[in-house]
């Protein structure tokens, strides 16, 4: 997901150049590309996690039926990990800019 905001803020190059011909401060423009950052990877996490929750099950299966996990192994899903993602997603962008 960080890769695709990447690219899709370089491709923005001249908007944001048009904003800082227009007055926008450096700071204004970090701000605008956190909070699309932030809608961009919370929209993603919310589509991602059933897919995400329904993998991990599937991936513990395939891994108990051939013997390198526990039948009984139960993986530890909580909001932690979605929260961990999007944090790191939007610092990543900011970061970039």
């Amino acid at each position: 997901m960080t890769n695709t905001l990447s690219l899709a803020m370089a491709h923005r190059r001249r908007e944001t150049a048009l904003l800082r011909a227009g007055g926008a401060t450096p700071g204004q423009i970090r701000c605008v590309v956190t909070a699309e950052a932030l809608a961009v990877a919370f929209l993603g996490g919310l589509l991602g996690w059933p897919v995400g929750v329904a993998v991990v099950h599937g991936m513990r299966d395939r891994l108990a039926v051939h013997g390198f996990a526990p039948p009984d192994c139960q993986p530890v899903i909580g909001p932690l990990p979605a929260a961990g993602a999007v944090v790191m997603t939007v610092l990543t962008i900011s970061w970039d800019q």
